[in-house]
């Protein structure tokens, strides 16, 4: 349902540092090859105190499909044209949309790890 070029999803659970989409943007616009930017992020415990912070790895199709793993995690900025490319998340794959939706957008693309 969105209109620009830029799509973020954001959880409920999953609050954003102030400047967070304004970096992210800048970010994307810098490296217009890079198909999705994604940040290190915190884990937050029941008093908003810093439980664990994990530092992501940069994501390619190789490293998801050899280890099965892809954690973009909250915060993440996907280009529009990459939901053109690949469409959206398939909800057949019940337990493994997420997965499935990063590996499609791996075939077309980069994605990066950002400040």
């Amino acid at each position: 349902m969105s209109h620009g070029d830029f799509v973020m999803v954001v959880n409920s659970d999953d609050p954003l540092l102030p400047g967070a989409v304004r970096t992210a943007v800048s970010y994307m616009l810098a490296h217009p090859d890079i198909l999705v930017a994604y940040p290190d992020w915190d884990f937050i415990g029941p008093d908003s105190q810093v439980t664990q912070h994990v530092q992501v790895p940069e994501y390619d199709f190789l490293y998801m499909l050899k280890r099965h793993h892809c954690v973009v995690g909250p915060g993440a900025l996907i280009r529009r044209k990459a939901i053109e490319l690949t469409g959206m998340r398939n909800s057949e794959f019940r337990y493994v949309a997420d997965f499935e939706f990063w590996l499609r957008l791996g075939l077309y693309g980069k994605f990066c790890p950002h400040p």
